[in-house]
């Protein structure tokens, strides 16, 4: 489904960066056995940052 999604947003011209982690299902939630602080932290910083950078 994500290659469906790239391929789509490359045939309409649009930037698109995607960031795949290789983690367990809700792996961001700190009340999960499954959480990874390494991944939450660097899911979180990049998101603010494209939040910073498009929502101005």
């Amino acid at each position: 489904m994500v290659n469906r999604f790239e391929n789509n947003m490359k045939t309409a011209d649009k930037k698109l960066t995607v960031e795949a982690y290789e983690a367990d299902h809700a792996f961001a939630n700190p009340s999960n056995p499954k959480y990874s602080k390494t991944f939450a932290d660097d899911a979180f910083n990049k998101a603010m940052e494209f939040i910073k950078i498009n929502l101005k």
